[in-house]
């Protein structure tokens, strides 16, 4: 997938991809896709695109440019972020200009979000925006189904990019369905019980019945099959370290083509730090753990007294003041080793002379 390549007037990004490459990184990055995996669905996708503008009409005509010179395509996705109330009437008109060129469509990001605290009257016209843009999918012929970010308002996006807008999705700060879920699955074809008369979508109520921020309305029952109109669910969940991804597929068994519907989790936090890596693969160490020794590089010499070198007198070791090697023949490794693991060096005898042992100040 392609993802957000367009500004709004329909120009293209100042990307990495767009500076180094051109326009022609779009069908340079599918034609490698499909090379990659040749049973792989390809798709465009963008957001403010749902409706007909300058940004849809950019997306549209390269569509049609990459099909005409035989880029694989296989369709369009409409991420769908909408504002309450908001549902682009040309919505229906779009989706199908671009299954006329052979190409599905997907509403792919659906969520509608609105200023907080939420009230009935939001949440009735959130429920009738959900069932337009389902009924729109559903008499499109080639849209393939819709997915929304996410699984609740808890884990939306808005409220972080949208100081004071959110409750954008089908379920509420306590994973109850709302009123947007029972248009969605009424949409579906499925009949439900009757939502609660708080809820229930009815002219603007008194100020004095709107709930908090934290208020979620009361559960909707789980929608069951009557009179020949149902629906079958099964779910396919693809799940990772800190997150998960979950298809839900609907299928409408009173007749309509399949829907399906997604949610996407996003990691709320960063990974553990003790789960981390260092670069060269091995564990980050514990706070703790023991900490294998270090090779020391370089050794603090002892304090040595008095030093006898081969063929010359003794020499007092000034206090501060390392001793400069005589070098003639062999090279006198002065230094002392570490002091954990000694290691006896012993000065080679002079010619004529008995052998002297490394210990310091012995005469011959």
């Amino acid at each position: 997938m392609v993802n957000e390549m367009f500004n709004e007037d329909g120009s293209y990004r100042n990307s990495a991809f767009y500076r180094a490459m051109g326009t022609g990184f779009v069908a340079d990055a599918l034609r490698t896709a499909r090379a990659a995996d040749p049973g792989v669905k390809l798709y465009l996708n963008d957001y403010n695109t749902e409706g007909l503008n300058a940004k849809s009409d950019a997306m549209y005509n390269l569509a049609k440019s990459l099909k005409a010179q035989g880029v694989p395509l296989d369709g369009i996705g409409f991420q769908g972020h909408f504002i309450l109330g908001q549902i682009p009437s040309s919505l229906k008109a779009n989706l199908e200009r671009f299954t006329a060129l052979g190409l599905e469509v997907a509403i792919t990001e659906l969520d509608v979000r609105m200023q907080l605290p939420a009230d009935s009257a939001k949440l009735a016209q959130q429920g009738r925006d959900f069932a337009s843009v389902t009924n729109t999918c559903l008499a499109v012929k080639g849209c393939a189904g819709i997915s929304q970010w996410a699984v609740g308002d808890p884990d939306s996006w808005v409220p972080g990019t949208f100081p004071g807008e959110g409750a954008a999705t089908l379920y509420d700060n306590n994973y109850q369905p709302k009123p947007a879920y029972t248009a969605t699955v009424n949409a579906l074809g499925a009949a439900t019980s009757s939502p609660s008369p708080s809820n229930s979508p009815s002219p603007s109520p008194s100020p004095s019945s709107s709930p908090s921020p934290s208020s979620s309305p009361s559960p909707t029952p789980t929608p069951t099959p009557t009179g020949g109109a149902g629906c079958k669910v099964t779910s396919e969940i693809n799940a990772w370290n800190t997150g998960l991804t979950e298809n839900l597929t609907v299928t409408n068994t009173g007749g309509h083509h399949r829907q399906r519907l997604g949610a996407v989790l996003r990691p709320a936090r960063r990974p553990d730090r003790h789960q981390q890596l260092e670069r060269d693969g091995q564990p980050r160490r514990r706070p703790g753990d023991r900490q294998e020794p270090r090779l020391q590089r370089h050794h603090r010499p002892r304090r040595l007294g008095l030093l006898r070198l081969p063929g010359h007198p003794l020499r007092e070791r000034r206090p501060g003041r390392p001793v400069q090697p005589q070098r003639h023949g062999l090279h006198h490794r002065l230094t002392a080793p570490q002091r954990h693991r000694p290691t006896l060096r012993p000065v080679a005898p002079a010619v004529g002379r008995s052998h002297c042992s490394h210990r310091i100040g012995c005469r011959a």
